[in-house]
């Protein structure tokens, strides 16, 4: 339960823009963690666009919510919920058991920081707010520590980006940038798929190498060895990954300690 000055459907529609910020991330980042993701300095422009665009949309959506125009009179509009509020909080006394309940007091906070949180609207973004960190990767390692799992995380991700972005009909959803833009801001590896987006029997190949980069990652447990069939991909090379594999799976059958034996 929760009550509002603004209407349980005008929240939805401008939550709906402010958790945009997650679809954007997903689309301009590589994931490192839960909330973490690595964004390229060559999708920084782009990225900065398609917020812009967000909390514009979401601000015509309260601007909506408030009546209309371009610079609402803030403590008009809060008064003017006064009464529907007042009914929400009486409903929500009854539903939790105590009918008579005061709510006055309950009543003027809410006025009061529904009306501070709309003028702080005023000079700054609908959105959640971003940290921006630098990341680099190390190539060391010794007998406690390898880089080389975050390293085919991350390939993973850039191998598969501009493949599922030229083939999967949802993946532009919420964006207003094209995909071709996207798939060129996005392309950190050099990868040779990006050199003709427009080439014949492009969706053919993207899935067919899907196909494969999912099997290295069912197939090949050692993650250094997954980065070198990654690589393989990402140079236009792809047809050698079964061969690859065949190796692999031979050289664990003969030797089952071998580290890059299959996964389980």
């Amino acid at each position: 339960m929760r009550a509002s000055v603004i209407k349980e459907a005008d929240l939805k529609e401008i939550e709906k823009h402010r958790s945009m910020v997650r679809t954007i991330l997903n689309r301009l980042s590589f994931s490192l963690a839960d909330g973490l993701g690595w964004v390229p300095d060559t999708a920084r422009a782009l990225l900065s666009t398609e917020l812009q665009n967000a909390d514009a949309a979401g601000r015509a959506a309260l601007l909506k919510a408030m009546g209309g125009g371009t610079l609402p009179d803030i403590n008009a509009f809060v008064e003017s919920r006064k009464s529907d509020l007042t009914k929400s909080l009486k409903e929500m006394a009854s539903a939790l058991g105590v009918p008579d309940a005061d709510i006055s007091g309950i009543l003027e906070a809410t006025l009061s920081e529904a009306k501070r949180r709309l003028e702080r609207t005023k000079g700054g973004s609908l959105l959640p707010t971003l940290s921006w960190t630098r990341i680099s990767f190390s190539a060391d390692e010794d007998e406690h520590a390898s880089p080389w799992g975050q390293a085919a995380t991350f390939l993973f991700a850039i191998a598969r980006f501009p493949r599922k972005a030229m083939t999967d009909g949802f993946f532009m959803r919420g964006l207003s940038c094209n995909v071709f833009d996207l798939v060129e801001a996005m392309n950190v590896a050099d990868d040779d798929i990006c050199r003709d987006l427009r080439a014949r029997n492009l969706s053919e190949r993207c899935r067919a190498e899907l196909g494969l980069i999912d099997r290295v990652a069912r197939e090949v447990a050692d993650p250094k060895m997954r980065c070198r069939l990654l690589r393989l991909v990402l140079e236009g090379r792809a047809k050698e990954i079964d061969g690859e594999l065949k190796k692999l799976a031979e050289a664990s059958t003969a030797d089952p300690t071998n580290e890059n034996k299959n996964a389980e």
